[in-house]
């Protein structure tokens, strides 16, 4: 394994960095729901796990700013050959998604006229 990115794979210390981040992700997300789930309010545990993600927060905004300086300085791999269709298949779903989405009867879409009286009063139309 290389320090550095080559042609074929990404690098020791851009793996490092990956896999930093997304621990530190998830060491966010346990502290803050450890603080909502289990801790009282203004109790030392409570400041504690606040103080906790808030550290970890400022960390994942530095490796953020190392990683981007490191992806600048670095090479990146070559694309894997002929995979490039069968990657922006899935890409050009998420930046057009469909206007909307058609719902099966049985999720609640394609309704018919609504049925009994409605949610909220509307005023009533003298009859011709």
């Amino acid at each position: 394994m290389t320090l550095k990115n080559t042609a074929d794979n990404y690098g020791t210390i851009a793996k490092w960095l990956h896999w930093l981040t997304a621990l530190l992700f998830l060491g966010s997300y346990v502290s803050v729901y450890y603080r909502h789930w289990f801790t009282e309010a203004k109790t030392p545990e409570n400041w504690t796990a606040l103080q906790l993600h808030l550290s970890i927060g400022v960390t994942i905004g530095v490796i953020v700013l190392l990683r981007i300086l490191w992806r600048i300085a670095n090479r990146h791999p070559d694309p894997v050959p002929g995979s490039r269709r069968r990657a922006e298949r899935p890409a050009a779903g998420v930046r057009n998604p469909p206007r909307r989405l058609p719902l099966p009867p049985r999720a609640g879409g394609f309704p018919g006229p609504p049925r009994g009286p409605p949610p909220f009063p509307l005023p009533r139309r003298p009859r011709p």
